[in-house]
């Protein structure tokens, strides 16, 4: 079998070349995802961001022994770029280290739905894996289109609980409705009724809601 040419070799390089500027420019559209696609989310988990960071360098070094003459050029343009290869194992070192840190969701459950089926609203249950007297509920809204799914850039509402008062004591939002005409409507265990609306393009919503003071007792926008 004859060696490869260098005009194959050449190609060959080209190829790599070109898989890592895909796979770089892929991981830097999921975390920048201005749309917030859900599709996304994965796609910039440290998991595939550490791969891409491991992989691109060895990606370059083989495209420089498949394209440079040999020599001790070409073996320190190879040394060079398998050297990146120490700091990026530190960093997806630490990045998975602290990840967990905090508050992590334990639950994710559907609050409301609109009548037609586009729209969703989540309520997400937070609690820290630290030692904290408190934890709390988001609720988001988000869109139904498959892979073109996404999410409002805000959550519409944050309640916090403290362990040192009964839950019927605090504020909970008992109802949420999504009547129509791009409206949203809050009910909670105080009798009130909180309406917003959010624009359909972006997902941007007029109001975003918590609990008002240190009381925990009120929504307030």
């Amino acid at each position: 079998m004859h060696p490869p040419t260098h005009r194959q070799r050449g190609i060959a390089g080209c190829c790599l070349v070109a898989v890592a500027v895909l796979a770089v420019a892929i991981e830097v559209y999921a975390h920048w995802n201005p749309r917030r696609y859900l599709s996304l989310w994965p796609v910039a988990g440290v998991p595939p961001t550490v791969a891409v960071v491991l992989a691109v360098p060895v990606l370059l070094a083989a495209t420089v022994l498949l394209t440079a003459p040999a020599g001790r050029l070409r073996t320190a343009a190879v040394t060079a770029l398998l050297a990146l290869l120490v700091p990026g194992c530190c960093i997806g070192f630490v990045k998975n280290l602290f990840r967990h840190d905090g508050y992590q969701p334990v639950s994710v459950f559907t609050t409301a739905a609109s009548p037609d089926g586009r729209w969703v609203i989540l309520g997400i249950a937070y609690r820290c894996t630290c030692d904290s007297d408190g934890y709390y509920n988001e609720f988001h809204l988000r869109s139904r289109a498959g892979w073109l799914s996404r999410e409002a850039p805000h959550p519409l509402a944050v309640v916090g609980y403290t362990v040192h008062k009964p839950r019927g004591q605090q504020l909970e939002i008992v109802r949420i409705a999504l009547p129509g005409d791009n409206t949203i409507e809050m009910y909670t265990n105080d009798g009130a009724l909180h309406r917003t609306s959010f624009d359909p393009a972006d997902l941007t919503i007029a109001d975003q809601f918590e609990a008002c003071g240190e009381e925990l007792t009120h929504l307030c926008p």
